[in-house]
């Protein structure tokens, strides 16, 4: 009977995460209007090799240095990879804010090759 309810729990918890994981974006496209896109504020490329059995995590802040007056307008991050990548997902900022925190997160045993812009209205 024990053997049962671990055996159903354990189905349930991989069904949640399954569920978690299906639900999550590989790419960010956030730019209610383009021609507010004016000035480029971050541009990056995001490469880390697969690791065997492991799971990659880059978290990249826009503006790495200094500090930005302006709100962001636009956020693009384009996963490279298509399926086989993993996640993107905004932490902390974004639009209408002056910075923004993304995080990205490869699938089990995958790399991550992720292409990053983040625009403001004005230089």
């Amino acid at each position: 009977m024990a053997f049962q309810v671990t055996l159903r729990f354990i189905v349930v918890i991989c069904f949640t995460f399954l569920v978690q994981v299906s639900l999550a974006e590989h790419n960010i496209r956030q730019c209610a209007d383009p021609t507010q896109a004016a000035h480029i504020l971050c541009q990056k490329d995001i490469k880390d090799g697969a690791k065997f059995l492991q799971i990659i995590k880059e978290v990249v802040d826009c503006p790495e240095s200094g500090i930005n007056t302006y709100p962001i307008t636009c956020i693009l991050v384009t996963n490279q990879l298509g399926d086989d990548g993993g996640d993107a997902e905004i932490v902390s900022g974004g639009i209408g804010y002056t910075s923004v925190e993304i995080s990205m997160t490869s699938k089990l045993s995958k790399g991550l090759d992720y292409h990053m812009e983040i625009y403001t209205a004005q230089e």
